[in-house]
């Protein structure tokens, strides 16, 4: 089975300083067939994005980050395939808190640590829950920033 996913984002910035934020990528997911079958998954869309602001000269990065996904066709199971699954067009929609601070010590950027709680809202033909993320960035080469 092959995967395709067309992806396109951008970010408004909501005053002139730039330190307030919206930011949306949108994905198009479409799946081949599975090899030696009939079973297809669905065409997918997904939003993901937030709302946020810079502190800290850019350093610290917090706000409301969101995630919708939508199943746009439904999923084609070979008949030999045992009807237990739950049928539909899945949907999920989260929203929570996220802040990012780079790590950096002067003038030199190292790495990002991002920390974000989603609580899920709403989920058809999936269970329903929340999700933490601690993501930890560590760049190959430090980057010197300007010195103002």
């Amino acid at each position: 089975m092959w995967g395709h996913e067309l992806a396109v984002g951008t970010t408004v910035y909501l005053n002139k300083a730039r330190q307030w934020h919206a930011a949306t990528l949108a994905t198009f997911d479409v799946q081949s067939k599975k090899e030696d079958s009939d079973t297809k998954v669905g065409n997918v869309l997904n939003l993901e994005g937030g709302l946020g602001g810079d502190f800290l000269k850019g350093g610290l990065t917090t706000g409301l980050a969101y995630y919708a996904s939508f199943k746009l066709t439904d999923d084609q199971i070979e008949a030999r395939f045992p009807n237990v699954l739950i049928r539909g067009k899945n949907k999920a929609f989260a929203v929570g808190p996220e802040v990012q601070l780079a790590l950096a010590k002067n003038n030199t950027v190292y790495g990002f640590v991002k920390v974000n709680y989603q609580w899920e809202l709403y989920a058809r033909t999936a269970p329903q829950g929340s999700e933490v993320t601690v993501l930890a960035t560590f760049l190959m080469k430090p980057l010197k920033l300007p010195t103002p």
